[in-house]
């Protein structure tokens, strides 16, 4: 970081006052990193860039300086395979290189693309290492495409809900939203250097609000106050504009952003910063006309405004606008009706009272058995084996019942009986089937 504020070192030729803010970027993942990759281009003087994945190979060939390879021990090099606890483990396992980054760092911004395995998993674990390390935490996140398939979407939405209750804000940018403004006839390549490039602009507002020198200046507290412990959904865009109708120009430019999803992402935030940065020659008109239309697309914000005067801006105008949405609070739990207002019913009361089986009284009553015949006994007694006969000729086998109690079924007394075939299976099969015992 240049500790001379005085002196030009934006590649832009842009003069700018590097204030004492400590920015770290990490990238998480496949995406995550290249979206480093892309930013580190940016000119974005004083913000020190990190790359961590799973892939070996893809680790290698980025161009980020900083570099952890993830889960070393755990995939060997070879990636997550779309695992996203697998990622989360990985994460987990270099806890200790993610502390030694984020120490003494102001804000953090965590870059991952959701759906995959290393940034699904990953980006919740080093934005909690983060915010443990005192840091402000940004995740800047993108959605699967639709075409990728709702496996990998659900996969998606659930990493955005872990991400977003540990980080203190999250832009996250469907890339869906993305195919209005890309064109047919643009490769792959290119369509996703149009992504990195979105993705860009919002951590360059940011780094723009907290690097510019203003006349109305908005500073790291600022930053603090709209986003800290809030863990909301954020959207942030900047836009720029020339000539005689500059100001309704970088407005309407502004509003068709996908972040802002043509304003109305506006209309749900209730916290918003606002930074417009111009020539010697921005007049007061301009900046009233632009607060107008913005907080006409979100009244009941509280807005926080900034203005930087720059010789880079002569003849232009460029305005930032960061807002985070209202936080989603959570229904309060409905406690459970006390039990003296649930109506009593037979099944609930015999249920909730244990029954004492030494307590139980012997029931004297003795189930009578079915009606056989005689001609019939002497049938089935007749079917058996010689040797269970009895060595008595002629005498008949006449079947005694045991003299055993039957214990009452307790709770189940009143349950139906268990009929099979017609036959009530509760009775002993001898009774059933009229089987004389020897």
């Amino acid at each position: 970081m240049n500790p001379d504020p005085e002196t030009p070192a934006n590649g832009n030729g842009m003069e700018t006052v590097f204030l004492p803010v400590r920015i770290r970027v990490i990238g998480l993942g496949g995406a995550g990193c290249n979206f480093a990759e892309h930013m580190t281009r940016a000119g974005l003087e004083g913000v020190e860039f990190f790359a961590a994945n799973t892939d070996i190979q893809a680790l290698r060939s980025n161009l980020v300086a900083n570099k952890i390879q993830l889960g070393a021990r755990l995939v060997r090099g070879l990636g997550a395979g779309g695992d996203s606890e697998k990622g989360r483990a990985c994460a987990e396992l270099d806890t200790p290189a993610f502390k030694e980054i984020c120490e003494g760092a102001d804000v953090v911004f965590v870059l991952a693309g959701l759906g995959g395995g290393t940034g699904t998993g990953a980006a919740p674990v080093v934005a909690r290492i983060a915010k443990e390390c005192g840091a402000l935490v940004l995740a800047i996140t993108t959605l699967p495409w639709d075409f990728e398939g709702p496996g990998r979407r659900r996969q998606a939405l659930h990493g955005l809900r872990e991400v977003q209750s540990q980080a203190d804000a999250v832009i996250s940018l469907p890339n869906q939203r993305l195919f209005g403004q890309l064109e047919d006839h643009l490769n792959l390549p290119d369509s996703f250097a149009r992504i990195n490039e979105v993705l860009t602009q919002g951590l360059r507002g940011v780094w723009q609000m907290l690097a510019m020198r203003g006349m109305v200046n908005i500073d790291f507290a600022d930053l603090r106050a709209v986003l800290g412990g809030r863990h909301s959904e954020t959207v942030v865009a900047t836009e720029g504009a020339a000539g005689s109708n500059r100001a309704l120009d970088a407005v309407h430019q502004l509003l068709a952003s996908p972040y802002l999803e043509h304003g109305a992402a506006l209309a749900q935030c209730d916290r918003l910063l606002l930074s417009i940065v111009g020539g010697a020659d921005l007049q007061l008109g301009e900046v009233n006309r632009i607060m107008e239309h913005v907080q006409r697309q979100s009244p009941e914000a509280m807005v926080t405004m900034g203005a930087a005067i720059h010789p880079a801006f002569a003849g232009r105008v460029s305005v930032t606008i960061l807002a985070s949405k209202k936080p989603v609070e959570t229904p309060a739990e409905i406690p459970a009706p006390p039990s003296e207002m649930l109506p009593p019913t037979e099944a609930d009361t015999s249920f909730m009272k244990p029954i004492a089986v030494d307590k139980v009284s012997p029931s004297k009553m003795v189930p009578p058995p079915p009606a056989i015949s005689q001609e019939k006994k002497q049938q089935m007694f007749a079917k058996q084996s010689p040797h269970r006969r009895s060595k008595i000729p002629g005498k008949k086998m006449e079947q005694a019942l045991l003299p055993l109690d039957v214990v009452s079924k307790g709770r189940f007394d009143k349950s139906a009986p268990n009929i099979r075939d017609g036959e009530d299976l509760d009775y002993p099969t001898y009774v059933r089937r009229g089987t004389p015992l020897n």
